[in-house]
């Protein structure tokens, strides 16, 4: 199974990917550099072999990514996150998701994609922000995904 995952550099692809899959705690993954490029790591999940795709969220890391799209072939969930501490780029991560969107509806593939509202924890911001960022969140991000069998959860390394 070919799970990728996608988003804006520092929205927490690999901290999440480490957490999720016990190689690190919340607290260690602050020391993790930027993914250059695509990671590939493979875990056994409840009987499955998981291929993890964590694509770095660099600019001209996605510039390239959308040069090349056979490395979303085979793609059976698309997890693109949004990190809910930096509004200021959800356009950005909006344009981003729509162009990779693009992709797969000219391949005629349909993964399924799971949207996650990213570092909707308050350690370290206030409440009220978070409160409003997932308000603008929902209001760019939900309608993006509806052709697509879809889902969004709130997540974060720390809950």
């Amino acid at each position: 199974m070919k799970v990728s995952l996608i988003g804006l550099n520092n929205c927490g692809k690999t901290s999440i990917c480490s957490v999720a899959f016990g190689q690190k705690n919340a607290e260690d993954t602050q020391s993790l550099n930027p993914t250059i490029f695509y990671e590939v790591r493979h875990y056994p999940f409840l009987g499955f072999q998981i291929g993890i795709f964590d694509f770095g969220g660099q600019e001209d890391h996605r510039k390239e990514y959308l040069e090349k799209p056979e490395l979303f072939a085979g793609t059976d969930i698309l997890i693109p996150i949004v990190d809910l501490h930096d509004p200021k780029n959800f356009e950005n991560a909006k344009k981003y998701f729509k162009e990779i969107l693009d992709i797969f509806n000219q391949s005629n593939k349909k993964p399924k994609i799971f949207l996650l509202l990213h570092k909707c924890d308050t350690k370290n911001y206030q409440k009220e922000l978070i409160d409003a960022n997932i308000r603008q969140a929902r209001n760019i991000f939900l309608d993006l995904f509806v052709e697509f069998d879809f889902n969004f959860i709130f997540t974060s390394i720390f809950e």
